[in-house]
């Protein structure tokens, strides 16, 4: 079973762009290096709101990847921030086309 990390992140006013972007940049090297690494990606789903959601092999790592992108936002993008919810949890389950065709 894997395990995923969401993070729900609220900007300042029209901040979206430029924190999803330097997210892209800064924090997806960092996560690619981390053990357990499967996948991260962003969506944005306003001018000043993304949700962002990473997929891990253990609980522990989707754990630790949560500390470590708060430590990444206060020290990359704080002043474009408003809040940050991480979630944490097991992936109950996960489609593709890629997994559907084979």
């Amino acid at each position: 079973m894997q395990h995923s990390r969401i993070a729900i992140l609220t900007f300042r006013a029209g901040a979206a762009d430029e924190a999803i972007a330097k997210g892209q940049a800064g924090l997806l090297p960092i996560f690619h290096s981390q053990p357990g690494f499967v996948a991260y990606g962003a969506v944005k789903t306003s001018d000043d709101s993304a949700v962002t959601v990473s997929v891990w092999e253990t609980r522990e790592q989707a754990q630790a990847a949560a500390e470590t992108s708060a430590s990444w936002v206060q020290n990359n993008i704080a002043p474009l921030v408003d809040s940050v919810q991480n979630l944490v949890g097991d992936v109950s389950f996960f489609s593709s086309v890629a997994a559907i065709g084979g």
